[in-house]
């Protein structure tokens, strides 16, 4: 009787480690092409710093600006960065996660600072913006999906806050209000496809 009873336990413990562990393993990446539906803010998101987050690493074409903030990191200014792995974490989309961007096999939809980098991995909460005209804050929340504006600190500050980034700088403060109210090209308004935003909720 014993017998059974430890194969029994032993094998709910594997299915409970097994289930568990899957449950762990974060959503895909998809790229923007995953997010065409928010057209304008695509559109604005070409336009914007975060959507040539990866062109500001490389050599060719590269601002007086950047140039002299590579200097005051001690980098080189006439170096191109665009393949170094220290950089891409915080240029490209999903660097060297699930589905993410992947130096070997460069995706066009990976380049750049992109939708996911401040909503996160879209293999989950997508499925529901695709599959429902209406939904809930909380349902997209549950299903992986981050709004910077709910804490920008952790959203924006895997990057902005991010001491292992060779330009981190422990004095200059990162203002998500401050930085919104700069920056030319940020969609605070999305014609969608559907009607999400009215019926969003704010929870």
């Amino acid at each position: 009787m014993k017998k059974y009873v430890f194969i029994i336990l032993s094998c709910l413990i594997f299915i409970l480690t097994f289930s568990s562990g899957a449950r762990a393993v974060r959503a895909k990446y998809y790229g923007t092409e995953g997010c065409k539906c928010h057209k304008s803010a695509i559109e604005d998101w070409k336009k914007s710093v975060h959507g040539h987050a990866l062109d500001s690493l490389k050599l060719e074409g590269r601002s007086k600006k950047i140039r002299d903030i590579l200097t005051k990191f001690k980098l080189d200014e006439n170096k191109d960065y665009s393949s170094d792995k220290k950089c891409l974490p915080c240029h490209t989309t999903g660097f060297d996660e699930r589905g993410g961007y992947d130096l070997d096999e460069p995706d066009e939809n990976l380049v750049g600072v992109g939708c996911e980098m401040c909503h996160g991995p879209g293999g989950e909460y997508r499925r529901i913006h695709k599959e429902k005209d209406e939904f809930k804050h909380s349902e997209t929340i549950a299903a992986g999906q981050l709004y910077p504006e709910k804490d920008p600190k952790k959203v924006c500050g895997m990057c902005h806050y991010n001491k292992k980034a060779p330009t981190f700088d422990p004095n200059v403060k990162f203002d998500f209000d401050e930085k919104i109210k700069e920056v030319k090209y940020w969609h605070k308004t999305n014609k969608l496809q559907f009607n999400h935003e009215d019926s969003i909720e704010g929870n």
